[in-house]
């Protein structure tokens, strides 16, 4: 088995302790903690918790970090930022994507944080079917020299899709779904080739797809994937060249799994891994983030944990390294831990692992990553 470290700026390995307290340079931000829906419980109000903060802050995981350790190397709490975040690779550095005042901005920052290009705004209330409906949630990928955005309205039934030049100037918008039942909140938005797609509906046994080229001109009709055993809404979607890859919760959002489909979106036998079995039954859900380490043949998977009796308030970030076969190798907390973290998402690049999450202020963190042989 492979030890995994952290190395920080210097040339000491220095352990992170779970119980240690957050970066006293951080300071809270005026802004609320606008958490994402409780698991399995959907409201038609996004970003409300579903239930009263609890009285004592969130449990760690029962267990140890496995086989490796997590090194902090830098942080940054984003100005001008509210919820939601993504990060996508650029050519000098990495784009970012948040909500600010109920607009969707793209900004690139290189790989020290300092900031390269300004926030430029690619979407608001105005591209909505319903002008008085604000964006809920965003997802948002590159394909080649574009960037795409998937956007949601907070009343979960309009989907669309958005796409830019590397320098945020728009070129194209497709409506995919406007006043339909089927929930559009959290889309997986994924690339495919030459093609980008989006997957979204309610945790169950359904999920919708569409595909669309680069020019968001559509290569498929939408269709309706159906699996065999309920799947969570919440989750990211991955092509690896072989296969799709959904990594989320399980049914009852305790483990963390990957579910297997072929190039048709048959399911592959055995459907589904267990990345990490809980041991205490806390919920390990909202697994937003996936990326892939060429370097180290490893996945970056960023997750929400949750105490088995705690509600939204007491979800807190995570971050696994998980090896090919999907074995769970080194587990490790987002650095802010004093309050409910949320919307995790991880990048590899630039020999660099970057986390973000919102948690009243949004976050930035980077590591690098070490195998000792």
């Amino acid at each position: 088995m492979l030890t995994l470290f952290f190395a920080c700026a210097s040339s000491t390995d220095i352990e992170i302790d779970y119980n240690s307290s957050p970066d006293p340079n951080i300071q809270p931000s005026n802004e609320p903690n606008q958490p994402t829906n409780e698991p399995n419980q959907p409201t038609n109000e996004p970003n409300q918790p579903a239930n009263e903060p609890s009285s004592s802050p969130s449990t760690e995981p029962a267990e140890e970090p496995i086989d490796g350790s997590i090194v902090f190397e830098e942080q940054l709490l984003v100005s001008n930022s509210q919820i939601w975040n993504f990060m996508a690779p650029a050519d000098d550095g990495f784009f970012f994507t948040t909500m600010f005042n109920k607009e969707l901005t793209l900004r690139t920052y290189d790989t020290e944080f300092s900031i390269i290009s300004s926030p430029v705004v690619v979407a608001t209330s105005d591209d909505l079917s319903d002008s008085d409906l604000d964006i809920a949630d965003h997802a948002f990928v590159r394909n080649g020299d574009r960037l795409f955005f998937a956007i949601s309205s907070h009343n979960d039934q309009f989907l669309s899709m958005v796409s830019s030049d590397l320098s945020g100037n728009r070129l194209d918008q497709v409506i995919i779904q406007d006043g339909e039942a089927r929930r559009t909140n959290d889309p997986h938005l994924f690339t495919y080739e030459d093609e980008v797609c989006i997957r979204w509906g309610e945790s169950g046994f359904e999920k919708a797809l569409q595909c669309f080229d680069l020019d968001l001109e559509p290569t498929i009709e939408r269709q309706i994937i159906t699996t065999s055993t309920p799947t969570s809404q919440l989750g990211s979607t991955l092509w690896n060249g072989e296969m799709f890859l959904v990594f989320s919760g399980d049914e009852t959002q305790v483990d963390l799994i990957v579910s297997r489909y072929d190039e048709d979106w048959n399911e592959l036998s055995p459907f589904q891994y267990t990345i990490y079995e809980s041991p205490a039954g806390e919920w390990n859900w909202a697994s937003s983030g996936i990326t892939w380490i060429p370097e180290y043949n490893l996945w970056g998977l960023a997750y929400t944990s949750m105490p088995a009796e705690g509600g939204d308030m007491d979800g807190r970030g995570r971050v696994a390294l998980v090896d090919s076969d999907f074995n769970l190798l080194s587990l490790s907390p987002s650095r802010q831990q004093d309050s409910g973290t949320f919307r995790p998402h991880v990048l590899w690049h630039d020999n660099h692992l970057f986390l973000s999450y919102d948690a009243g202020p949004v976050l930035l963190e980077r590591y690098e990553i070490m195998l000792e042989e």
